[in-house]
Protein backbone atom coordinates (compact mmCIF):
# COMPACT_ATOMS: atom_id res chain seq x y z
CA UNK A 1 0.00 0.00 0.00
CA UNK A 2 1.41 3.16 -1.01
CA UNK A 3 1.65 6.21 2.14
CA UNK A 4 0.42 9.39 0.88
CA UNK A 5 3.49 11.58 0.67
CA UNK A 6 5.86 8.75 1.38
CA UNK A 7 8.45 10.08 -0.49
CA UNK A 8 8.79 13.87 1.72
CA UNK A 9 8.64 11.09 4.97
CA UNK A 10 11.65 9.27 3.46
CA UNK A 11 13.43 12.45 2.18
CA UNK A 12 13.10 13.90 5.83
CA UNK A 13 14.29 10.69 7.56
CA UNK A 14 17.24 10.68 5.75
CA UNK A 15 17.84 14.69 6.15
CA UNK A 16 16.83 14.87 10.11
CA UNK A 17 19.19 12.33 10.91
CA UNK A 18 21.79 12.12 8.56
CA UNK A 19 22.68 16.33 8.45
CA UNK A 20 25.37 17.35 11.35
CA UNK A 21 23.98 20.58 11.31
CA UNK A 22 20.86 18.98 12.49
CA UNK A 23 21.63 16.62 14.67
CA UNK A 24 23.86 18.90 16.79
CA UNK A 25 20.50 20.35 17.65
CA UNK A 26 19.27 16.79 19.20
CA UNK A 27 21.75 17.82 21.85
CA UNK A 28 19.71 21.26 23.08
CA UNK A 29 16.96 19.31 24.67
CA UNK A 30 18.72 16.87 26.83
CA UNK A 31 21.64 19.17 27.70
CA UNK A 32 19.05 22.31 28.72
CA UNK A 33 17.10 19.80 30.48
CA UNK A 34 19.75 18.48 32.97
CA UNK A 35 21.34 22.12 33.45
CA UNK A 36 17.56 23.04 34.47
CA UNK A 37 17.43 19.75 36.49
CA UNK A 38 21.02 20.73 37.97
CA UNK A 39 20.06 24.17 39.18
CA UNK A 40 16.66 23.27 41.21
CA UNK A 41 17.75 19.37 42.43
CA UNK A 42 17.56 19.62 46.28
CA UNK A 43 20.99 20.07 48.05
CA UNK A 44 19.58 18.47 51.39
CA UNK A 45 17.70 15.91 53.00
CA UNK A 46 14.12 15.26 52.31
CA UNK A 47 12.97 16.13 55.95
CA UNK A 48 15.19 19.68 55.66
CA UNK A 49 13.44 20.61 52.37
CA UNK A 50 9.96 20.01 53.99
CA UNK A 51 11.10 21.93 57.16
CA UNK A 52 12.70 25.13 54.91
CA UNK A 53 9.07 25.17 52.81
CA UNK A 54 8.12 24.81 49.45
CA UNK A 55 11.12 24.98 46.75
CA UNK A 56 10.55 24.69 43.19
CA UNK A 57 9.39 21.65 41.96
CA UNK A 58 12.42 19.60 40.05
CA UNK A 59 9.45 17.30 37.44
CA UNK A 60 7.81 20.94 36.62
CA UNK A 61 11.19 22.87 35.96
CA UNK A 62 12.36 20.08 33.79
CA UNK A 63 8.83 19.64 31.83
CA UNK A 64 8.93 23.54 30.86
CA UNK A 65 12.29 23.65 29.95
CA UNK A 66 11.61 20.31 27.70
CA UNK A 67 8.32 22.16 26.04
CA UNK A 68 10.44 25.35 25.67
CA UNK A 69 13.28 23.73 23.97
CA UNK A 70 11.37 21.63 21.98
CA UNK A 71 9.01 23.56 20.74
CA UNK A 72 12.06 26.48 19.93
CA UNK A 73 13.35 23.39 17.75
CA UNK A 74 10.01 22.33 16.28
CA UNK A 75 9.14 25.65 15.03
CA UNK A 76 12.92 26.14 13.24
CA UNK A 77 12.30 22.63 12.33
CA UNK A 78 9.08 23.69 10.28
CA UNK A 79 10.35 26.51 8.35
CA UNK A 80 13.45 23.85 7.58
CA UNK A 81 16.20 26.47 8.62
CA UNK A 82 18.35 23.60 9.33
CA UNK A 83 18.27 22.15 5.82
CA UNK A 84 18.14 25.24 3.41
CA UNK A 85 20.45 23.28 0.97
CA UNK A 86 19.35 19.71 1.48
CA UNK A 87 15.71 19.70 1.19
CA UNK A 88 14.03 19.68 -1.78
CA UNK A 89 11.95 23.19 -1.84
CA UNK A 90 8.84 23.22 -1.59
CA UNK A 91 8.52 26.15 -4.07
CA UNK A 92 10.63 22.81 -6.42
CA UNK A 93 7.14 20.24 -5.51
CA UNK A 94 4.73 22.62 -6.50
CA UNK A 95 6.08 24.17 -9.94
CA UNK A 96 8.15 21.55 -11.14
CA UNK A 97 6.20 17.89 -10.02
CA UNK A 98 2.88 17.16 -10.53
CA UNK A 99 2.77 15.94 -7.11
CA UNK A 100 -1.30 15.88 -4.96
CA UNK A 101 -0.14 19.16 -3.07
CA UNK A 102 -2.52 16.87 -0.47
CA UNK A 103 0.13 14.31 -0.91
CA UNK A 104 3.01 17.21 0.03
CA UNK A 105 1.27 18.06 3.46
CA UNK A 106 0.50 14.65 4.52
CA UNK A 107 3.80 13.85 3.88
CA UNK A 108 5.05 16.98 5.73
CA UNK A 109 2.84 16.30 8.46
CA UNK A 110 3.26 12.56 8.79
CA UNK A 111 7.10 13.56 9.14
CA UNK A 112 6.34 15.69 12.15
CA UNK A 113 4.19 14.00 13.85
CA UNK A 114 7.08 11.18 14.32
CA UNK A 115 10.23 13.79 14.34
CA UNK A 116 8.13 15.85 17.33
CA UNK A 117 7.80 12.33 18.67
CA UNK A 118 11.72 11.77 18.76
CA UNK A 119 12.58 15.24 20.03
CA UNK A 120 10.11 15.37 23.17
CA UNK A 121 11.13 11.78 23.73
CA UNK A 122 15.09 13.02 23.77
CA UNK A 123 14.10 14.78 27.49
CA UNK A 124 12.10 11.87 28.91
CA UNK A 125 15.08 10.40 30.23
CA UNK A 126 16.02 12.97 32.33
CA UNK A 127 11.91 13.74 33.15
CA UNK A 128 12.05 10.26 35.00
CA UNK A 129 14.80 11.13 37.08
CA UNK A 130 13.03 13.74 37.87
CA UNK A 131 9.76 11.86 38.97
CA UNK A 132 10.60 10.49 42.27
CA UNK A 133 11.68 13.64 44.06
CA UNK A 134 8.62 15.76 42.48
CA UNK A 135 6.32 12.60 43.40
CA UNK A 136 5.07 12.26 39.89
CA UNK A 137 3.82 9.34 38.55
CA UNK A 138 4.68 7.22 34.92
CA UNK A 139 1.19 8.27 33.84
CA UNK A 140 1.93 11.89 34.67
CA UNK A 141 4.86 11.81 32.88
CA UNK A 142 3.45 10.47 29.80
CA UNK A 143 0.68 13.60 30.25
CA UNK A 144 3.47 15.98 30.06
CA UNK A 145 5.22 14.42 26.47
CA UNK A 146 1.59 14.17 25.15
CA UNK A 147 1.07 17.84 26.19
CA UNK A 148 4.41 18.91 24.87
CA UNK A 149 4.36 16.61 21.69
CA UNK A 150 1.10 18.30 20.36
CA UNK A 151 2.02 21.84 21.25
CA UNK A 152 5.47 21.44 18.91
CA UNK A 153 3.48 19.59 16.05
CA UNK A 154 1.44 22.97 16.06
CA UNK A 155 4.50 25.10 15.95
CA UNK A 156 6.27 23.21 13.10
CA UNK A 157 2.86 23.44 11.62
CA UNK A 158 3.26 27.03 11.96
CA UNK A 159 7.03 27.35 10.80
CA UNK A 160 5.65 25.19 7.51
CA UNK A 161 3.27 27.75 6.63
CA UNK A 162 5.89 30.67 7.17
CA UNK A 163 8.40 28.47 4.91
CA UNK A 164 5.15 28.71 2.16
CA UNK A 165 4.62 31.92 2.45
CA UNK A 166 8.04 34.20 3.11
CA UNK A 167 10.18 33.67 -0.09
CA UNK A 168 12.81 35.55 1.29
CA UNK A 169 16.22 33.98 3.32
CA UNK A 170 15.77 31.95 6.88
CA UNK A 171 16.15 35.34 8.64
CA UNK A 172 13.06 36.83 8.14
CA UNK A 173 11.09 33.16 8.82
CA UNK A 174 13.02 33.82 12.15
CA UNK A 175 12.12 37.70 12.55
CA UNK A 176 8.50 36.26 12.30
CA UNK A 177 8.34 32.73 13.62
CA UNK A 178 9.72 33.21 17.16
CA UNK A 179 7.79 36.04 18.46
CA UNK A 180 4.90 34.95 16.97
CA UNK A 181 5.20 31.62 19.58
CA UNK A 182 6.76 33.16 22.48
CA UNK A 183 3.41 36.17 22.01
CA UNK A 184 0.81 33.38 21.37
CA UNK A 185 2.44 31.63 24.80
CA UNK A 186 1.86 34.95 26.98
CA UNK A 187 -1.29 35.77 25.16
CA UNK A 188 -2.84 32.17 25.48
CA UNK A 189 -1.12 32.30 29.37
CA UNK A 190 -2.96 35.12 30.19
CA UNK A 191 -6.12 35.43 28.47
CA UNK A 192 -6.91 31.79 26.96
CA UNK A 193 -5.15 29.32 29.74
CA UNK A 194 -7.18 26.01 28.51
CA UNK A 195 -4.94 26.90 25.01
CA UNK A 196 -2.03 26.99 26.66
CA UNK A 197 0.56 24.01 26.92
CA UNK A 198 2.70 25.48 29.79
CA UNK A 199 0.11 25.78 31.96
CA UNK A 200 -1.32 22.26 31.27
CA UNK A 201 2.04 21.20 31.69
CA UNK A 202 2.40 22.38 35.02
CA UNK A 203 -1.40 21.53 35.99
CA UNK A 204 0.07 17.72 36.01
CA UNK A 205 2.31 18.06 38.66
CA UNK A 206 0.49 20.38 40.90
CA UNK A 207 -3.40 18.63 40.39
CA UNK A 208 -5.38 19.21 36.73
CA UNK A 209 -7.21 22.09 36.22
CA UNK A 210 -10.31 22.37 34.85
CA UNK A 211 -10.31 22.85 30.83
CA UNK A 212 -13.42 23.11 28.69
CA UNK A 213 -16.55 20.61 29.35
CA UNK A 214 -15.96 17.59 31.24
CA UNK A 215 -11.74 17.43 30.11
CA UNK A 216 -9.02 18.32 32.44
CA UNK A 217 -6.83 21.36 31.15
CA UNK A 218 -3.88 19.08 29.88
CA UNK A 219 -6.38 17.20 27.72
CA UNK A 220 -8.08 20.41 26.31
CA UNK A 221 -4.39 21.91 25.58
CA UNK A 222 -4.01 18.64 23.52
CA UNK A 223 -6.90 18.70 21.60
CA UNK A 224 -6.69 22.54 20.82
CA UNK A 225 -2.93 21.88 19.90
CA UNK A 226 -3.69 19.16 17.48
CA UNK A 227 -6.71 21.15 16.11
CA UNK A 228 -4.28 24.22 15.58
CA UNK A 229 -2.01 21.89 13.98
CA UNK A 230 -4.93 20.64 11.07
CA UNK A 231 -5.76 24.30 10.84
CA UNK A 232 -2.62 25.13 9.84
CA UNK A 233 -2.17 22.32 7.65
CA UNK A 234 -5.32 23.13 5.68
CA UNK A 235 -3.82 27.39 5.46
CA UNK A 236 -0.44 25.32 4.09
CA UNK A 237 -2.56 23.27 1.48
CA UNK A 238 -4.08 26.88 0.54
CA UNK A 239 -0.98 28.33 0.17
CA UNK A 240 0.42 25.98 -1.96
CA UNK A 241 -2.50 25.56 -4.48
CA UNK A 242 -2.00 29.53 -4.94
CA UNK A 243 1.72 29.17 -5.38
CA UNK A 244 0.71 26.35 -7.90
CA UNK A 245 -2.04 28.54 -10.14
CA UNK A 246 0.60 31.22 -9.57
CA UNK A 247 3.16 28.92 -11.84
CA UNK A 248 0.37 28.32 -13.96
Amino acid sequence: MRIPGGALMDEGVRTYFTQPAILRTYLLVPCAVALALLLVWPRAPLTALLRAGPSPNPFVVASVTLLLFALYLSTRYGSEDYSPGTLVQLRDYVAFTPVSLVEVVLGKAAFALGHTLFVVLLGAPLLFVAMAIGGMTEAQLLLVLAVSGAACVAARMFGLLVLTLVRTGPLLRDVILLPVIALSLVLTLLFLPPANPIGAVVSVAVGSSQGVGRMSLPLTSIVISLGAAALLGGAVLASLRAMRRSHG
